[in-house]
């Protein structure tokens, strides 16, 4: 939105909230019923520096002997997710050409190396080397090029692209992998998809070698696309922080990706990693559209994420993080 947009934006949610406090009741507190109404103009149209007063609504009286039934327990729920597809001016999650782009197997190339050119800070070759969460290998695959000694993929489910991969091992049995025995462990967007990261972390260090390292890129719950909708037809930043998770999955007719709730991530990480020492810790952080500061959008981030409305600049905040990346050392 440029400036002009962001203008008339902030006049009509003003306009909004007037109403909603005037008398408005939905689950989701009125605040996008409003919000839509006047949503194509907010998007489209000029600035009205000042708008006229809106009248405000009243109801109309319910008669004796036809009372008002009683609303199904959903139904302002999908009012409320009906609303949030109906604003066409949503910010996107990733740049549109990433979120319809088919990838290529030359571009999941590219992309593991340039992974552990941004992940591996020292040098690797003759060091084993475990891809903990590997999935398709395409990361295991790539570090046997770099001449590591030994390279290992391990994952919960096998991935059919393993048995295309040439002088690396790959195992969905944990008991497998030899103890006291890598070099260099990568968890790579691992961590916050796992129930019990705790745990992980615990069998990371079984498997670590008593001066070995650990790589760790995390992905937090409060990033604009931590739950990978722009892959299931849904390319709206933060979108997964304004819905419940059987909303979601019904939305989009799958499963969505698992992302723990953090909602201080960097709190989170430092416990995780408690029986480590962290080496390094690379932040990567992006401002939070303007669009999400406006009073409903808070409002709604409170009412949804059960944040109180005076922390909630600082929960936006902790929304600029996107990625963080770890070096750990044994203790």
């Amino acid at each position: 939105m440029d400036n002009k947009e962001l203008r008339r934006y902030l006049n009509v949610i003003k306009r909004s909230v007037a109403l909603i406090e005037a008398g408005l009741d939905n689950d989701d507190g009125g605040l996008l019923e409003q919000l839509v109404a006047e949503q194509a103009p907010v998007c489209q149209s000029e600035v009205i520096e000042h708008p006229p007063a809106m009248p405000i609504p009243v109801a109309e009286p319910v008669q004796p002997e036809q009372p008002e039934k009683p609303q199904p327990p959903n139904e302002h729920r999908q009012k409320h997710i009906q609303s949030l597809l109906d604003i066409d001016c949503w910010p996107e999650a990733v740049p549109e050409f990433l979120a319809t782009k088919e990838i290529s197997d030359d571009d999941q190339v590219k992309r593991a190396n340039a992974v552990l050119d941004q992940m591996i800070d020292r040098p690797i070759e003759g060091k084993t080397f475990l891809d903990f969460g590997c999935g398709a290998g395409w990361i295991t695959q790539e570090i046997v090029k770099r001449g590591v000694s030994e390279a290992v993929g391990y994952d919960i489910e096998v991935d059919v692209y393993w048995n295309r991969r040439e002088n690396a091992k790959f195992t969905t049995e944990y008991a497998d992998l030899p103890k006291n025995h890598f070099d260099f462990i990568m968890l790579y967007d691992v961590l916050d998809h796992c129930t019990d990261p705790v745990d992980v972390m615990s069998k990371v260090q079984a498997c670590l070698k008593e001066d070995g390292t650990v790589l760790v890129r995390c992905h937090p719950w409060t990033a604009k696309h931590s739950t990978h909708l722009y892959k299931q037809g849904v390319n709206k930043a933060y979108w997964h922080l304004f819905l419940k998770w059987e909303e979601i999955g019904t939305l989009i007719d799958d499963d969505p990706m698992f992302t723990r709730p953090e909602a201080n991530p960097m709190e989170a990480y430092y416990w995780w990693f408690n029986d480590f020492n962290i080496e390094k810790e690379r932040p990567m952080n992006e401002p939070v559209s303007q669009f999400f500061y406006v009073p409903a959008f808070k409002e709604l981030l409170s009412h949804e994420q059960g944040v109180p409305m005076d922390q909630i600049d600082d929960y936006l905040a902790r929304m600029e993080l996107q990625f963080v990346d770890f070096v750990l050392g044994t203790k």
